[in-house]
């Protein structure tokens, strides 16, 4: 990515009218650790019900094959151009952008419009940083959920299945776990961070609906539970990170 695109990105700064548009819409946010089982959640969530609808985000990657079947405009992304995504930065159209792996992906203030337009609540899986840039908004009806694994050993096999068996080598495995480390303390000492154990994909997504149905959330006691699995998972990785220093 060219230097004066990755700086156009770095200084991009939401409009105050579009945060004042996304203010009022209902909101639910799914974020954690890789591997902690967001995606699924999110699926098994859009098969209970209808009231939440998934907010499409934009990326100028090229579509992709899965599973033999074709990436579709609209469903999976909103595949733009560089040139369609630069002009969307300049126009202010964006609500959050950032480079991802070279390519310019975010969410867009249209989506949250289509949402909103037909009295949905908008769900999204957004990343640490994204997430971080949603608080600063202080929107009225935003739900961020913390998604986390219900123990290190099958966080760990999660990993590796998803990556054929390995997490990559010394230094791959260091810079994961200590960012998730970052993720795992915000989650713990922010108040708006809802973390919650992701043992069983559809109970977790059916507690999700439901806390957005009732507009109430996890009992102080649910939240102690899941506050106490944080910390164990933290240990857990510091002592593997120790192990690993260790042999190196």
């Amino acid at each position: 990515m060219e230097p004066s695109l990755e700086k156009l990105i770095k200084e991009y700064q939401t409009p105050p009218e579009v945060v004042e548009e996304i203010y009022s819409i209902p909101t639910v946010v799914l974020t954690g650790i890789t591997g902690a089982g967001k995606d699924t959640i999110i699926g098994d969530i859009l098969e209970e019900t209808d009231e939440l609808v998934r907010v499409v985000t934009s990326t100028t990657r090229a579509m992709r094959e899965n599973n033999g079947v074709i990436e579709t405009e609209g469903k999976e992304y909103y595949f733009l151009t560089l040139d369609q995504a630069i002009q969307k930065i300049n126009n202010g159209e964006y609500i959050e952008v950032a480079p991802v792996h070279g390519q310019v992906n975010g969410s867009l203030v249209a989506e949250f419009r289509r949402i909103s337009g037909i009295g949905k609540t908008a769900l999204m899986d957004v990343n640490f940083e994204g997430v971080e840039k949603y608080l600063t908004f202080g929107m009225k009806e935003l739900s961020v959920y913390f998604v986390m694994p219900p123990s290190f050993e099958i966080w760990l096999a999660r990993l590796m299945k998803r990556q054929g068996g390995t997490i990559g080598d010394h230094e791959e495995i260091l810079r994961r776990f200590r960012s998730a480390q970052v993720e795992l303390d915000r989650a713990e000492n922010h108040p708006q961070y809802i973390p919650i154990i992701n043992d069983v994909s559809r109970e977790t997504a059916h507690r999700i609906v439901e806390y957005t149905r009732t507009h109430t959330g996890p009992t102080p006691e649910e939240r102690a539970h899941a506050i106490e699995g944080i910390q164990e998972l933290n240990r857990a990785i510091s002592n593997y990170i120790e192990q690993l220093e260790g042999e190196r």
